[in-house]
């Protein structure tokens, strides 16, 4: 029953396709903000939600990059393959937005759709700007070795030392016929029909058998989006080195 509710949806969004190109984008926290996320995963994992959309809206709207209203699916994925925390956001989002009218459709560069730098940056000052206001709010909670953070001095040490770490943004193009395979990637970690008879192996093995299994059936689109998923979202796993000497 599962299974084919997931399909249904998979089916419902595949109906939706704009005949464009879409990119794959990804927001990751830094390591450093792992235990203070795990006490307060509710309200962190939000915030992480409304700082990379707010990110996505504001740079794609300002007419000196995109400058039109975009849409996108975000995925939220909270743990890597070695059971390490590491939260971050998938979003497919298609190439292109409307124009601020709505009249016409404003493509977006065929090489890149936003700058990646420009993404970390405003992230990074989105994410630190919320946390700052939910401590102000006194809704953060500190327990064991992050006690020392709920002082306020240790607190503003804490937020300048996050804007010396790396925010990561990640992004590529991914063809239309594509776009349902990621989106079924993020969901499931598979193809979703494959879901019950593979349930006990690892997504990261998953991933690498499949984008082997497409460049051998010459699929080299499919091989991009299951390659370029598993060194993005578990960049520790021995199949993601394989996959770079792959590459």
């Amino acid at each position: 029953m599962q299974g084919n509710t997931r399909s249904r949806w998979l089916a419902k969004r595949r109906a939706e396709l704009l005949p464009v190109s879409y990119f794959h984008i990804v927001f990751t926290l830094p390591h450093e903000l792992s235990a203070l996320t795990l006490q307060n995963k509710r309200l962190l994992y939000d915030l992480l939600f409304r700082a990379s959309a707010a990110t996505l809206l504001e740079l794609a709207g300002d007419p000196k990059h995109l400058g039109a209203d975009i849409g996108f699916l975000g995925v939220l994925h909270t743990w890597g393959q070695n059971l390490q925390h590491h939260p971050h956001i998938h979003y497919v989002v298609p190439a292109g937005g409307l124009a601020p009218d709505g009249t016409r459709w404003i493509p977006s560069s065929r090489r890149f759709f936003l700058p990646v730098a420009a993404l970390s940056r405003i992230f990074r000052g989105k994410f630190a700007a919320g946390l700052k206001q939910l401590f102000l709010q006194h809704k953060l909670q500190f327990h064991g070795s992050l006690q020392s953070l709920a002082d306020p001095h240790r607190f503003r040490q804490f937020l300048r030392q996050l804007f010396h770490q790396d925010w990561v943004v990640y992004a590529s193009l991914t063809h239309s016929k594509a776009i349902v395979a990621v989106i079924c990637l993020l969901l499931c970690g598979l193809g979703c029909s494959s879901v019950g008879a593979v349930a006990d192996r690892h997504p990261d093995e998953m991933l690498f058998e499949r984008s082997m299994d497409a460049v051998e059936r010459k699929h080299f689109t499919a091989a991009h989006v299951s390659l370029e998923t598993l060194i993005n979202t578990y960049p520790g796993s021995e199949y993601a080195d394989k996959e770079r000497l792959a590459l």
